[in-house]
Order: structure tokens, then sequence, then C-alpha cells
């Protein structure tokens, strides 16, 4: 589980060279203890860093990520790097 928890916070995807990649990602915000779920699918195309899921927009609200799955349909490979950020420093996860 990753938690956005700041007004700045996102979870990206960084591809190294064109195709066709297929990103789903699944959370769930917790507002003062009233749970809703959100989810969103996001396609690919350039060389590019990309926001796969954005902050909650509110420091109240905690994001927790649950899935992320992400599909290279694209028969070249691909370099793909899953990084988060807060606004300010960059961490690459995967």
């Amino acid at each position: 589980m990753l938690l956005l928890v700041g007004t700045t916070d996102k979870l990206q995807v960084v591809t190294a060279s064109a195709g066709t990649i297929d990103v789903h990602a699944s959370w769930m915000d917790n507002v003062l203890g009233s749970v809703s779920p959100g989810r969103a699918n996001t396609n690919i195309t350039t060389a590019t860093t990309t926001d796969v899921v954005g902050s909650s927009g509110a420091t109240t609200t905690q994001r927790n990520i649950k899935t992320l799955h992400i599909r290279n349909r694209n028969p070249s490979p691909n370099t793909i790097t899953v990084q988060h950020t807060d606004g300010t420093t960059v961490s690459q996860l995967y």
C-alpha cells in the first residue's frame, strides 16, 4: 500500500520510449473516517512522465493506493519506472 497524504503527492509512470502502455490504478480515500473508492485508467503513447494517481486535494484526506497494473501492449520492450513525488522530492519505487 502507498499513501498519498499531501496536496502535491502523486504517483507517476515514466516511459523511456514511445509505445502503448496501459495503466490501471485503484485507491480508497479516507476523509475523517468516511471511505470512498476511486480508480483511473491511463493510456501512455509517448516517452514521458505521466501522473497516474493524483493527490486527494485536501490535507484531511488520505489516499491509499491499493492496486497498480501496468501493461506494455507494444511488441518492443520499454523501460518503465514507477515513482512517487511530493511536489519537491522524487522517489523511484520500481
